[in-house]
């Protein structure tokens, strides 16, 4: 969409001295990567409304994406390399296609709305049904010859030039939209006991210091935060959830019971709830230097998968481990953060200035870089493509999951990431010459040369009529990704999955004729 410059260039006229290492590129989506119908054009996308912004060095090459109505002949936009064009758009977030017009067919508006909208954008989305609607001829009331909207519409908000381009779902009304409950039966469910159902016996408070007196709150935090009640260091208590926690619900046990509050004691680690048979520590005891350092390493080996970390510290239970992991994750940031309070950012890195907007000053060039991998320095000593079979290329590719290898030569493995289709094969000009050079005559050549042969006039000959071409239905096996007839390529009913009958027997599928 555009090139920008480094991120923290300065403002103004210098910016322009410096070269472009940014790009933003427009988002576009294969319709069989958001659902499940295939389409046999390779060329059709869906659009979005979005764009990312990535370093120039990420870029391959560009490609040539328009709207269907600009394309006058849609076939020899196909035929050139790198062409796409659309006409739907795909919003991830409703999932959802819509219809996608351009703005000047819209005609069912007001002169001056329609002229504000033709005026800020391109294209207009709108859900299949509404498109009729509008770019019908322009209805007016017959009375007062004003405009007469239909899916609730407000025209003026194209006016709002804060209005949102995102779609949006229309409210639905109606009784198809709406959910048929049947009416509640009448239980008679009247308990004997109220408090069967909930009530002070059943319930545990966590908390009533929002009750306290003034003089009984500062008793809390002179006798609870001052005092060191046990053996855990007062700087671990100040930030200790599940300590205060329980200090809060002890407190608040002895106000309710109406028990001195300095009988509250914090010695003991242990608690015993309500719905529980025995007693449960109300905090984890301290991790030990060996169990830190299993852990630290699991984290290493593992990342944030705490169900494997779990395993290598054999110690602790898996919810000490989820909440040890917070624990020192909050730790580590604070380091990081003391750290940079100390010594301060790290250096940006220097964006060097050029003089030009081509060549750098040391004669240096932004060249591509392949960040994901997809080319095979080394292949195996034998390698053959998996879509074509060739044994020779320049460059070799990864080549997708399920297919015979796992390398594609420089055309198959091009052509797969532009087009998705293992069968697409550009014209090389060689064969194109040589294509030319059996059907163009020689200057001076006749057009209808002398016979060489008799034509054959047997009985038989004339009585024999030629074999009549009959044009088969074909089927794509979707493991060798080749066409084949009805019969010898088998599609099953239930999950529409296309194999040859030689490759995999499975008695479920059945012909589709």
């Amino acid at each position: 969409m555009e090139f920008l410059p480094p991120e923290d260039v300065p403002k103004g006229p210098e910016a322009e001295n410096y070269l472009f290492t940014r790009v933003r590129l427009a988002w576009y989506y294969r319709p069989g990567d958001v659902s499940d119908r295939s389409v046999a054009d390779s060329r059709l996308l869906l659009a979005a409304i979005f764009s990312e912004v990535c370093d120039i060095n990420q870029l391959r090459a560009k490609c040539h994406v328009v709207h269907r109505d600009k394309i006058s002949d849609l076939s020899g936009w196909k035929k050139r390399p790198d062409r796409f064009y659309f006409n739907r758009l795909f919003d991830p977030y409703v999932k959802k296609e819509f219809e996608i017009i351009p703005s000047a067919d819209v005609r069912n508006l007001p002169d001056n709305i329609r002229e504000t909208l033709t005026s800020r954008y391109e294209y207009v989305v709108a859900e299949k049904e509404v498109i009729p609607d509008l770019t019908d001829a322009i209805r007016l009331c017959d009375s007062c010859q004003d405009w007469c909207p239909t899916q609730h519409t407000v025209a003026e908000d194209t006016l709002d030039p804060d209005d949102l381009i995102f779609p949006r779902t229309a409210t639905r009304h109606g009784p198809k939209f709406q959910a048929n409950v049947a009416p509640a039966p009448e239980l008679d469910i009247a308990p004997s006991h109220p408090d069967e159902r909930g009530g002070d016996d059943t319930i545990e408070n966590l908390g009533i210091i929002n009750t306290l007196t003034e003089s009984e709150s500062q008793f809390f935090f002179r006798f609870v935060i001052l005092r060191n009640l046990t053996h855990i260091p007062l700087q671990l208590l100040k930030s200790s959830v599940d300590w205060l926690t329980e200090v809060i619900r002890r407190f608040s046990e002895a106000a309710l019971a109406a028990k001195p509050l300095t009988s509250v004691n914090m010695r003991s680690n242990m608690r015993l709830e309500k719905w529980k048979k025995y007693e449960t520590p109300f905090t984890d005891r301290e991790w030990t230097r060996d169990e830190i350092a299993a852990f630290e390493d699991a984290i290493v080996a593992h990342g944030a998968e705490l169900r494997a970390v779990r395993e290598e510290v054999a110690t602790r239970s898996m919810p000490e481990v989820v909440r040890f992991y917070g624990l020192w994750k909050s730790i580590k940031v604070g380091e990081e953060n003391l750290r940079l309070s100390q010594e301060g950012p790290p250096p940006k890195v220097v964006h060097r200035q050029y003089t030009s907007a081509e060549h750098a000053s040391d004669g240096q060039h932004v060249g591509l870089s392949d960040d994901e991998g997809s080319i095979i320095e080394q292949p195996s000593k034998s390698p053959s493509c998996a879509a074509c079979r060739t044994r020779e290329s320049v460059t070799w590719w990864k080549a997708p999951k399920g297919l015979a290898t796992n390398i594609m030569c420089d055309s198959c493995g091009t052509g797969w990431r532009k087009y998705a289709d293992l069968v697409v094969r550009p014209v090389r000009d060689e064969a194109i010459v040589a294509g030319k050079s059996r059907t163009e005559k020689r200057e001076g050549t006749p057009l209808a040369g002398p016979a060489t042969k008799r034509a054959r006039t047997s009985a038989s000959a004339q009585s024999t009529p030629p074999p009549a071409v009959v044009s088969v239905p074909q089927l794509r096996c979707l493991a060798c990704m080749k066409n084949g007839p009805i019969g010898k390529v088998l599609k099953c009913k239930t999950c529409h999955i296309r194999v040859h009958a030689g490759q995999h027997r499975i008695a479920s599928l059945t012909i589709t004729r």
